[in-house]
């Protein structure tokens, strides 16, 4: 699961190797669920940098789903559409996860200032929304929660965005291992006692 990430000038400075940035706010810190970022879509010719919300209203019209699972995306009704036509990439420059004893674990690239997660996007009621694409965790990630996002290299970009048949085959890949780091929680003298 992907409940949260960060953004930095790092990341950006990434992204503008290869993307035209000015269009776009370019937002830092943390992101959290129904919040507007960065993500990259189909361009006309090559991938751009948009703007949009992060989570699809449920249809009970309380919450938002911001994950959908790799492994069953092509088989619910509500995420069709979007991961056949609205295929996404969420740059980020880190994302969190808590252990079951509500320590924050720090993923990060261990060789670029970028994660590329996988995702698809679509219009609601809402505005145009997107949604993070989570697979089981790699090694770097399981001892802290069984999920992760689904990562990809920067290169894999545009085949994810433009190509279906990668697409379908890339729900399957095992992300790239990552940095962890660990904090934890500040025990009071009351919790001592």
């Amino acid at each position: 699961m992907c409940g949260r990430y960060f953004i930095d000038s790092g990341m950006y400075r990434e992204l503008g190797e290869w993307l035209h940035l000015e269009a776009v706010l370019q937002r830092k810190g943390d992101i959290h669920p129904s919040e507007q970022a960065p993500v990259i879509i189909g361009g006309a010719k090559t991938p751009v940098l948009a703007q949009m919300a992060w989570g699809l209203p449920r249809y009970s019209g309380k919450g938002l789903v911001i994950n959908a699972r790799a492994e069953t995306v092509w088989e619910k009704t509500a995420f069709k559409k979007g991961i056949q036509d609205g295929r996404c990439v969420i740059p980020a420059s880190r994302f969190y996860e808590w252990d079951r004893a509500k320590n924050k674990a720090v993923f990060k690239s261990r060789t670029r200032s970028a994660l590329y997660m996988a995702g698809f996007h679509q219009m609601t009621e809402l505005g145009e929304r997107f949604v993070i694409i989570t697979t089981r965790a790699n090694d770097s990630v399981k001892t802290v929660h069984h999920r992760m996002p689904l990562l990809l290299s920067r290169e894999e970009v545009g085949d994810w965005i433009y190509d279906s048949r990668y697409a379908g085959q890339a729900l399957d890949k095992v992300p790239e291992m990552l940095d962890k780091e660990m904090t934890y929680e500040q025990l009071s003298l009351f919790d001592t006692l």
